[in-house]
């Protein structure tokens, strides 16, 4: 959610200690690509990383010692590294050139599916659920209710689509076919 890693990552390193250390989580770009998870694919993402990419990115900040580990099945990448200890590293180039078809791809199958959904609710409104509704146009005449635990959201309306911000109770008051 940060649009300017790089500096960022530089602003966090002057306020370090001298070897003081960074650690750092964010999706894993390569675990969404694998798994055609187009809606990771959000606004609030404004940078996307490889493991190669973040560690890129912490040695062109000039911390070394950098080690990454993965999270959650590896959908997160955790990194942590140390100021002052710069090393050489080589990384490879990250390909991006799969992104839009596999994002196409899934949107397509997503599009058809929800078609034959009948009447169905979406389970969680954060950044995946409400992109998941705008990707796919899913307005709120075929889709009435979105379901979330926070009761911040509920008798809210999920933005474009239309749909009314609910608790799960209403799994007990309205019938749905999914």
């Amino acid at each position: 959610h940060i649009p300017r890693p790089r500096k960022f990552v530089q602003s966090i390193k002057q306020i370090l200690s001298s070897n003081g250390k960074i650690y750092l989580s964010v999706p894993n770009l390569e675990w969404a690509i694998k798994h055609s998870a187009f809606f990771d694919f959000i606004y609030e993402h404004c940078n996307y990383f490889s493991a190669n990419s973040l560690t890129n990115l912490l040695y062109l900040s000039e911390f070394g010692q950098i080690n990454i580990s993965y999270g959650i099945d590896r959908q997160f990448l955790h990194a942590e590294a140390s100021r002052g200890f710069k090393s050489a590293i080589s990384t490879p180039a990250v390909n991006f050139d799969k992104i839009p078809k596999f994002i196409d791809e899934k949107m397509n199958l997503y599009k058809k599916a929800a078609n034959a959904w009948g009447n169905f609710a979406v389970w969680g409104v954060a950044g995946k659920g409400t992109s998941f509704l705008n990707h796919l146009n899913i307005k709120h005449k075929r889709s009435r209710y979105a379901i979330d635990i926070n009761p911040n959201k509920h008798n809210k309306f999920v933005p474009i689509t239309g749909q009314l911000i609910v608790g799960p109770e209403i799994l007990l008051k309205e019938k749905f076919d999914n």
